[in-house]
């Protein structure tokens, strides 16, 4: 059984006229009489009354087939649809991973909603996780784009592409009652003796190694390291309660802002990139719908292209 027969058939079902169905599909009567029999033959059934050559009769076989052959038209329809749709980026399924600093940007915020907006056909599934949890998701091809700073890591072997989306300013954070707080410029110098409260390295590798270096290089001195946290929200509580100071980035200020000061430093500008990253190979219409916003939404770039 082919398909263009089941379309013959409908046609001449639907119309009771060969010469008129053979017009609709745009072929010959005798190719569309052709196509009926050889259908027939194969069923074992007659599914017309011929009682001329032109003007014809459904027998009892071909009432009870042409709901059936209708609907299996009707199904192949939204096949086609939605394959055409998917192939255009107008309907799927998009995994994407970011850090939580990310998830709280407005450029991110406003990029899926435009996504949302524009391609609603789209499920888009966004997870907030750290950089090692996004290494160990992209590796595992669990999510379609990693928004993350652990770009080295996942490019190395070649399997992913990589491209900076924004630079990630990182801020000074302390309790409100500190003795820093007070002054209009604060330099790494001055943290010389403070606690640091720092992402663990494990979970954040880049910013734990990051606040380090330029503790030593622009302040000269290795920092004093308190306990380690989850997350930079949680290193806000701690300092919140007296556990010292720390530097998270800078879409978190304004948090717990009742007790805590957030300070940019003077004379020097902490920040560090953060990288869209996605497997070679990998692209979907629906990804690069996607990175084309998100791209022109942080600094009006073009969208990746590192396939």
């Amino acid at each position: 059984m082919e398909l263009f027969q089941i379309r013959y058939f409908v046609a001449a079902a639907q119309l009771l006229h060969f010469a008129q169905a053979a017009e609709r599909l745009g072929v010959t009567q005798p190719a569309l009489s052709r196509g009926i029999r050889n259908l027939e033959n194969e069923f074992g059934v007659r599914f017309f009354e011929r009682s001329n050559k032109r003007r014809v009769a459904l027998t009892p076989a071909g009432a009870a087939f042409l709901p059936e052959a209708e609907k299996l038209l009707r199904q192949l329809a939204v096949a086609e649809r939605s394959a055409k749709e998917a192939s255009e980026g107008l309907r799927g399924r998009l995994s994407i991973g970011a850090l939580s600093s990310t998830l709280g940007r407005c450029e991110f915020l406003a990029s899926a909603t435009e996504m949302r907006r524009r391609y609603p056909q789209v499920r888009l599934e966004i997870i907030d996780d750290n950089s090692r949890g996004l290494t160990g998701r992209m590796l595992a091809r669990s999510i379609d784009i990693a928004v993350t700073r652990a770009a080295p890591e996942l490019v190395a072997d070649g399997e992913f592409s990589c491209r900076e989306l924004y630079r990630d300013e990182l801020l000074l954070v302390l309790p409100r009652e500190h003795p820093l707080a007070a002054r209009s410029g604060i330099t790494v110098g001055d943290l010389r003796g403070e606690r640091i409260v720092p992402v663990p390295e494990v979970t954040s590798p880049a910013l734990h190694r990051y606040v380090e270096s330029f503790c030593e290089t622009e302040g000269g001195f290795h920092p004093i390291v308190t306990d380690e946290c989850s997350s930079s929200f949680t290193a806000l509580r701690l300092v919140e309660y007296g556990g010292g100071v720390t530097f998270v980035p800078q879409s978190y200020e304004g948090l717990f802002s009742d007790h805590l000061c957030y300070r940019r430093l003077q004379g020097f500008r902490p920040e560090l990139p953060v990288y869209c990253i996605v497997g070679r190979g990998a692209f979907s219409a629906a990804m690069r719908n996607f990175l084309r916003i998100l791209f022109r939404r942080f600094h009006g770039g073009a969208a990746f292209s590192g396939e």
